[in-house]
């Protein structure tokens, strides 16, 4: 694994024990992590119980960090049974998709994890690298992912991977970023 990518996975794991310690309750998030998303305006509130468990969030976590994905996706399968309307769920099973190149499968669940959490970046983040990966075989592929970081930069504008992915996305095409 490449240097990037290794850093990019331990900024995704890091978001990741952000969100799971700022479900906790009982004690503050982490200094650096954000508060909990609120749900849309309009939207009723979930209740907690519809939420996995953090201890089940944090062994996802690690064993997603370590590369192992079949383990993951052994504890992601039941937990997104019991609560399918967990956006860091669906994330993750969307990671989990994507890794084994279950491309429908890994959009619609980083789709379903940006529909619970509209707030929420990780879901963007890989979903405009599921697109950007794909961007060379189809450039269909290029415009999505610029849509995508647009999305992500109207719910957080100073998001840092939003904003470069989106300008050299931009900037290949031979367009001025506008977002």
């Amino acid at each position: 694994m490449s240097s990037s990518r290794r850093a990019a996975h331990i900024a995704a794991l890091a978001l990741v024990l952000c969100l799971v310690a700022s479900r906790g309750g009982a004690s503050p998030p982490p200094q650096g992590c954000a508060p909990p998303a609120r749900p849309a305006r309009g939207a009723s509130p979930r209740p907690q119980d519809s939420l996995a468990a953090p201890l089940t969030l944090q062994q996802i976590a690690v064993l997603l960090e370590r590369g192992d994905f079949s383990g993951a996706s052994r504890l992601v399968e039941p937990a997104l049974k019991a609560h399918p309307a967990d956006p860091v769920l669906r994330n993750f099973a969307g990671v989990i998709a994507a890794q084994q190149g279950a491309f429908e499968s890994a959009e619609a669940h980083f789709e379903t994890a940006i529909r619970l959490a509209p707030t929420s970046a990780a879901a963007y983040e890989n979903l405009g690298r599921l697109y950007q990966e794909r961007a060379g075989d189809t450039p269909a592929m290029r415009a999505k992912a610029i849509a995508v970081y647009r999305r992500l930069l109207t719910a957080e504008p100073g998001n840092v991977e939003g904003l470069f992915q989106g300008s050299f996305l931009l900037a290949l095409d031979g367009q001025v970023a506008s977002s």
